[in-house]
């Protein structure tokens, strides 16, 4: 069965994280099984190589201009002719995230025209982290009827679909579908010392890599207490940072310089995706302090051999426990976990052993499309059905 599906998405640059990055595998992938597919975003920092490699793999991009931008929510009002003019000729609407201008007037039309709609929320919808009124405010105006009209929701954790149920989505309408990568496009891993050889890291040196934006809600706070504690008991560890400043780089170095660590600190910025898998195969573990949803990162991670430690302060993911430590949101905590891998051979190398199996087996693209196109498919012949 093959459709015409639209996925939409308030942004379209690939320093804005796993989401960005999720709705274009998915794309890929089902172009690639023969189903047409249109992403329809706005020009928010557009990032123009990025949109002609989706366009030279099959896909249509249609970016519409960004009037204002408020707290991540982008007024695009000149998409509204088109939604009004083309969306009858989709079969299915895939919507990535939960609160935007764009979800408000697709949803609007889809349902005037019957069109069924997806949408998965790439762990947005929690209203106790960040921007609290206004979430609510968004979520009484118009997020409870996006949900409640959605034909399926995608959840990527089991954390994700009890926030959708406390929500009042129905549990029928609730599929998990993990994050995932194109592990053929992924490619063979780099050679060892790469990375530390660039940046002047020394062969013997145990590298601890944090890989995200560099903003206040990710814990950075928290991993370089803990790293400062880490470096009292293993004189050779290094800590490296790899991702775009968010608004905390500067209060980041700050601390760094306080602790007298900056010597064993190290910024990478935003790198290419070769330099990324560089750093994450010399790495000797890989840590997130916080997070909501299901990081990307995680996967690169273990497809790249490297245990992961994070914390209690995030959504609940079962199977870490298999490839690395779930603390305490905690500086002592961490810092026990990570000297822990860094020091102990049996550890890392029992954690290490089950990271590209899971990978191969729960978190390929394959694999998880086959999941999504089944929810798609089943959508769509419900749909129809109906009328």
């Amino acid at each position: 069965m093959k459709m015409k599906i639209l996925q939409v998405i308030p942004y379209l640059n690939p320093k804005k994280g796993g989401d960005v990055n999720i709705c274009c595998n998915y794309s890929k992938e089902l172009v690639k099984r023969g189903h047409d597919v249109t992403i329809l975003t706005t020009d928010f920092e557009l990032d123009n190589d990025f949109l002609i490699e989706l366009e030279n793999n099959g896909i249509k991009v249609l970016p519409f201009r960004c009037c204002v931008s408020i707290a991540y929510f982008f007024y695009s009002p000149s998409m509204k002719a088109w939604v009004r003019k083309k969306l009858s000729n989709y079969d299915l609407i895939h919507l990535h995230s939960y609160r935007s201008y764009q979800n408000n007037v697709i949803c609007e039309y889809a349902s005037r025209y019957g069109i069924p709609y997806i949408i998965q929320a790439h762990g947005s919808l929690c209203t106790f982290f960040q921007k609290k009124t206004l979430k609510a405010v968004y979520d009484h105006l118009w997020g409870y009827r996006i949900l409640e009209n959605a034909s399926q929701t995608i959840a990527i954790t089991q954390t994700e679909a009890s926030q959708y149920q406390s929500m009042s989505v129905d549990l029928r309408k609730i599929t998990i579908v993990p994050n995932a990568i194109d592990l053929q496009a992924y490619g063979t891993l780099p050679k060892s010392g790469q990375f530390k050889q660039k940046y002047g890291i020394s062969p013997e040196s145990k590298v601890v890599v944090y890989l995200g934006r560099i903003h206040p809600g990710k814990g950075l706070d928290l991993l370089v207490t803990a790293f400062k504690e880490v470096v009292g008991k293993e004189k050779n560890a290094k800590l490296v940072i790899m991702g775009p400043d968010d608004g905390y780089r500067k209060s980041a170095e700050n601390m760094i310089s306080s602790f007298g660590l900056g010597n064993s600190v190290y910024f990478t910025g935003f790198i290419s995706e070769d330099e990324k898998k560089k750093g994450l195969v010399d790495a000797d573990v890989f840590v997130t302090p916080s997070f909501w949803g299901f990081p990307v990162t995680f996967i690169e991670a273990m497809f790249c051999e490297t245990p992961i430690i994070t914390t209690d302060r995030a959504d609940k993911i079962e199977w870490i426990s298999d490839v690395g430590y779930i603390t305490r949101y905690d500086p002592s905590d961490l810092a026990t976990a990570i000297v822990a891998v860094l020091t102990n051979n049996n550890i890392k190398e029992t954690f290490t052993r089950n990271c590209q199996p899971m990978v191969r087996d729960k978190f390929s693209l394959t694999a998880v499309v086959d999941k999504l196109e089944i929810a798609c498919e089943n959508t769509w012949s419900n749909k129809n059905s109906e009328r």
